[in-house]
């Protein structure tokens, strides 16, 4: 039998000293900026994407 509950500690314990610096929450930060607004693009607008490129631009544009 597979203990999950220590394997979720060891990940919340992670993740709060990850969050903790400066940094980490930086870090974190930008990638949920940059994943709201990837769905804000997809959701919201008609941008007329037709290709595999034009995707894969789209997905990375909040980074630039």
């Amino acid at each position: 039998m597979i203990k999950r509950g220590g394997e979720m500690k060891q990940l919340l314990l992670k993740s709060k000293r990850v969050l903790s610096n400066h940094f980490g929450f930086f870090v974190f930060a930008i990638i949920l900026f940059w994943l709201k607004t990837y769905a804000a693009y997809v959701t919201e607008f008609n941008l007329g994407i037709s290709n595999t490129i034009q995707k894969f631009l789209l997905f990375f544009n909040p980074l630039s």
